[in-house]
């Protein structure tokens, strides 16, 4: 399955039901599942750290994620269901939206066991078992 790594921070917010965007460099043409990899990344940019002012909302520290062994492994599964460019977003989805494309996403589902891999790149084929899903 293609799999796709951003921030650790993002991907707890696409699995918290609150960030359904993903910002990308590229275009894919991709729909249907794909599984989201927690980078070792944890940087907070200028766009977390305005989200997390506006809308007062809880991201666990670093170390907390560090803790729960969820950087450096897939943690789940969403539907992508569209990606445009950022111009073409209505202004009602750009809240997260940076560009200059936007992955559209929908349905996350954690894995009760997040496993680890550690030198994931986007697109990367991950075979997956029925075993670790849900």
């Amino acid at each position: 399955m293609k799999t796709i790594s951003t921030n650790a921070l993002w991907v707890w917010a696409i699995f918290d039901g609150i960030r359904p965007i993903e910002n990308r460099k590229f275009l894919t043409l991709h729909r249907g599942p794909i599984l989201i990899h927690a980078s070792a990344s944890m940087r907070e940019t200028p766009l977390i750290r305005e989200w997390i002012r506006r809308e007062t909302l809880y991201l666990p520290p670093p170390d907390e994620l560090l803790e729960r062994e969820f950087v450096g492994r897939v943690v789940g599964q969403i539907d992508l269901i569209g990606c445009v460019a950022f111009d073409d977003l209505p202004k009602t989805e750009r809240e997260f939206a940076a560009g200059p494309y936007c992955m559209r996403l929908r349905d996350p589902q954690p894995f009760n066991h997040p496993f680890p891999m550690p030198d994931c790149r986007d697109w990367s084929d991950v075979p997956i078992s029925p075993s670790l899903s849900t």
